[in-house]
């Protein structure tokens, strides 16, 4: 038996967290129930992946962070992209960009090779953002951590590709999709929820958290779910079993498999130790699910898919809800 996955219309758990048609899927069910919605999301995937290209030349970006690498792409202005970093996987035409090293070991010979006008890295990559100034090339630091951030890189982007205008109409339509979703879960019973984004391979140690204020927590609220860690204004916050059995969460979204996605048993081994906290309801009901596309924790476009996905096990049945 597989307990860390309920069986939902002849997939499990598993398999469905890490199949984007499942987040389509949802989608049309939405459409059945209300036609804004459906209406909405379709547009806007048509409109991103059919945006114009720029006709500027001179530019030359090396983007450090994926969600800025996606959203180039959304824009149409590839052709400006002249490296990306190890994590830049979507889409999948940018992995035939040259790479210049991942996020704790960036190359900066790489980087300086490609000769770029300007180097987009996250907020956090301090030190490489000093060196590549004393080289006298520009930088643009990007923070990742909210939804506010999505839509703050959005715009950045606009600027620096010379398309404001364009980025500014992709963002207006974000904000009505995600109005949209969030005014079909408003009334119905919050689930409480735990989205764990990292820990310890094989065990419940270093265990780090989505708080309310994350990118992750925001959507996990949009999803019609209820944050159980709601005293931390960190994005992230550190927790312990402890405080997971205080909280009895009635859902677990478990994100932090990571490379042991690609090995079946490698992977039940690490969801097995949940199994320890056998009084938490989410596990009791089985209602643990390993989400493993890397896909749905990039801040941008997919955050619509990665909606999808946490609305339909929030909401299947068999949860015990309060408001």
């Amino acid at each position: 038996m597989r307990w860390h996955g309920q069986e939902t219309g002849g997939c499990s758990s598993l398999s469905m967290a890490n199949n984007t048609l499942s987040a389509h899927a949802y989608l049309r069910r939405i459409w059945c129930g209300g036609l804004l919605i459906a209406v909405l999301v379709f547009g806007e995937f048509t409109s991103f992946a059919a945006s114009p290209k720029s006709e500027k030349d001179t530019t030359k970006v090396v983007s450090l962070v994926p969600s800025f690498t996606e959203i180039a792409y959304g824009l149409g202005s590839e052709s400006m992209i002249a490296g990306v970093s190890d994590f830049c996987r979507f889409p999948a035409a940018a992995l035939a960009k040259p790479r210049v090293g991942g996020f704790l070991n960036p190359s900066l010979e790489r980087i300086v090779a490609l000769s770029p006008t300007v180097v987009v890295l996250s907020s956090s990559q301090v030190d490489l953002q000093r060196k590549l100034e004393q080289l006298s090339i520009s930088t643009v630091s990007i923070k990742t951590d909210s939804l506010a951030d999505v839509f703050a890189t959005l715009h950045r982007a606009g600027d620096i590709f010379g398309k404001p205008e364009q980025a500014a109409t992709i963002a207006e339509k974000w904000r009505k999709q995600l109005a949209a979703f969030r005014e079909e879960w408003t009334s119905t019973s919050k689930v409480r929820a735990l989205v764990v984004v990292s820990r310890q391979p094989n065990a419940l140690q270093d265990i780090y958290v989505a708080g309310p204020a994350s990118y992750l927590g925001e959507l996990l609220e949009i999803a019609g779910g209820k944050n159980v860690v709601s005293n931390s204004n960190r994005p992230y916050p550190p927790v312990t079993k402890e405080q997971i059995l205080e909280f009895d969460p009635e859902v677990i979204f478990d994100f932090s498999l990571g490379e042991l996605a690609k090995n079946r048993d490698a992977s039940e081994v690490h969801l097995a130790v949940w199994q320890s906290l056998s009084t938490v309801q989410a596990v009791k009901s089985r209602r643990i699910y390993a989400i493993t596309d890397p896909h749905f924790t990039i801040p941008g476009p997919s955050m619509f898919e990665t909606l999808a996905v946490l609305a339909n096990y929030l909401h299947s049945a068999g949860a015990t809800r309060d408001k």
